[in-house]
Parts: C-alpha cells; structure tokens; sequence
C-alpha cells in the first residue's frame, strides 16, 4: 500500500535536519532501512522509537478513550 503524501512530507519534516546516512549511523542500520523507514505504512513501534530518537526525540503515545486517556512514553 503505498504511502500517502502528507505521511512523505512528515518523513522529510522529521529528517530535514539530518541525512538519511546521519541517522542511520545513530540507528545503527544501514541507510537503506531509514529509507525504508520513511516509506512504509506502518513499523514496529520499537523502530519508531529508535527512528526519533536518532532525530534526538522521544517517542510518546496517547490512547484517548470516552472515559479518559492513557499516556505511554518510552
């Protein structure tokens, strides 16, 4: 299923800052796999985790319900 153009954009948002060969080296993974990465619809959440904090973020997740939400951050 290819990705949508909003999803590419925010790929490159994300990476702007940094080369695909940068953040590979912080990933420890070749290139390809960033490249990859940014072109699939969907990954392991550990990836992602991996993906942002080589973009020196941390990755947060939000669940909301009617009752209320939960967070998770790791």
């Amino acid at each position: 299923m290819p990705t949508s153009d909003s999803e590419n954009r925010n790929a490159r948002i994300l990476t702007r800052q940094q080369t695909q060969v940068a953040v590979a080296e912080q990933m420890h993974v070749p290139q390809s796999a960033v490249s990859r990465l940014e072109n699939q619809n969907d990954c392991f959440l550990s990836t992602l985790r991996k993906y942002v904090g080589a973009l020196g973020g941390t990755l947060e997740i939000r669940a909301v319900f009617p009752d209320g939400a939960v967070e998770w951050m790791g």
